[in-house]
């Protein structure tokens, strides 16, 4: 008998750490089926799950984009030698315009690196409507309820870093 009580504790411990090896990443929901759900449940907690993974690729893919790094460099550029042509104390103007043309430049350039995080987040939140549309809410436990909460929430974190316009 007190030898299969330290064996039940490896076994115990062991689970723990396979389940924590599966931990999902920072910030991810967690939608995993809860024990015992039904399979349209487990369909539900799947396409948000789906959708919540398309939106982290699409974001990975839209960060790893240097093309406005290297436009901010060329604005940059551009800059500078506006301001080696305007070096002459006179031109002090010339130098007021330099400087308001950079700066209206990156804010360009800051809308055009911008594009494909508003188009990420657009297509997620699309991508929840359409699973939400889906879903029988006949059916709905609270753990796929709770899933589904925690795809929106997702989409509401990473929707409240964008300055997105608003169009009315």
């Amino acid at each position: 008998m007190e030898e299969e009580a330290p064996q039940q504790e490896d076994r115990e411990a062991g689970k723990r750490r396979r389940s924590a090896r599966r931990a999902p990443e920072p910030g991810a929901p967690d939608m995993q089926p809860e024990v015992g759900a039904t399979r349209m449940q487990a369909d539900v907690q799947q396409r948000f799950e789906e959708a919540y993974r398309s939106y982290m690729r699409a974001l990975r893919d839209a960060s790893s984009d240097d093309t406005a790094q290297k436009r901010a460099a060329s604005v940059f550029v551009d800059y500078a030698q506006a301001l080696l042509d305007a070096r002459a104390p006179e031109d002090v103007l010339k130098r007021f315009d330099a400087c308001l043309n950079y700066l209206r430049a990156l804010q360009e350039v800051q809308r055009e690196a911008q594009r494909p995080f508003e188009a990420a987040y657009v297509d997620y939140v699309r991508a929840l409507q359409e699973a939400w549309a889906q879903v029988d809410v006949n059916a709905l436990d609270t753990a796929a309820l709770a899933a589904i909460g925690r795809s929106v929430a997702a989409a509401c974190c990473a929707g409240s870093t964008l300055t997105r316009r608003r169009t009315e």
